[in-house]
């Protein structure tokens, strides 16, 4: 497979799907979802020649991405920045490949050796905001602050939202900088920061506080699984729910963008803050 690729001009192709990457906001992980997307468009119901159009792109890509197999499955191996949980992984000269499809035997066959200048790995953090199209989905909260009631209107795009859905669960700084959809941060500011302004910066944090605290139900610690925890900012506003690490994530993000005050966040034993 990799002889007869080698001799094709994939070049062109690549340059489009990284355009897409740049103009959709993806980052290393949505890239590597677009690249799978394609190649299962191409090769439909075939897994292996899918996994395989996937592993050389991403080779051509200058990511260190391996092939591995058994003799009942095959899985693409990528280092990552970031280190993921829940997901199985494999060490080849002392760097950790997780494995893109979860495998029953331990027992893989792979290449040991990066190609050539492939020393690329994916990173987890976002750069920009994910710009995807689509209808967005209005969220009404209705806020009641020193027996003083606010309605609010955010929008969220289902896309991006399932796009989140679909992240692997990382460490509590992706989720800490990860940026919302430039509309939903436009309905936030129009919306929240006349209020704030007329207020001074403790009021305005309590304000903030209470909204995250009393606007979105908790999830208690026997729901986590279901929701696939912790979460973006954008997932909790879309579904008004969070457990005290989502919560802390969007107070941050809150604090942050509507105050312009530095935040700390803070990782203790199952829990942020």
């Amino acid at each position: 497979f990799w002889k007869s690729f080698s001799l094709s001009n994939s070049y062109n192709l690549i340059d489009q799907l990284m355009n897409y990457r740049d103009l959709l906001g993806l980052g290393d992980w949505g890239y590597f979802q677009l690249v799978k997307a394609l190649s299962n468009h191409i090769f439909q119901d075939n897994q292996l020649n899918v996994d395989l159009l996937t592993w050389a792109l991403m080779i051509r890509s200058g990511y260190d991405v391996r092939l591995a197999f058994n003799q009942s499955c095959v899985t693409i191996l990528f280092p990552s920045e970031n280190t993921i949980y829940s997901r199985q992984f494999v060490i080849i000269g002392q760097k950790r490949f997780y494995l893109d499809r979860e495998m029953n035997s331990q027992l893989l066959v792979t290449c040991q050796k990066p190609f050539p200048e492939n020393f690329r790995m994916i990173d987890l953090e976002f750069y920009k905001a994910l710009n995807f199209n689509g209808r967005l989905i209005e969220q009404k909260i209705s806020y009641q602050w020193n027996k003083k009631n606010y309605q609010f209107i955010l929008r969220t795009n289902p896309y991006a939202v399932q796009f989140y859905n679909d992240y692997p669960k990382t460490e509590p700084a992706i989720y800490f900088r990860a940026p919302v959809s430039s509309t939903l941060k436009e309905n936030l500011l129009e919306q929240f920061y006349p209020l704030l302004s007329k207020m001074n910066k403790t009021e305005a944090v309590s304000f903030l506080q209470q909204f995250v605290q009393k606007e979105f139900k908790y999830i208690s610690e026997n729901q986590k699984d279901e929701l696939n925890l912790p979460r973006f900012a954008e997932q909790v506003i879309d579904s008004k729910l969070g457990d005290d690490r989502s919560k802390s994530v969007l107070f941050s993000w809150l604090v942050r963008i509507l105050l312009r005050s530095p935040i700390v966040g803070i990782q203790f034993q199952g829990y942020f803050s």
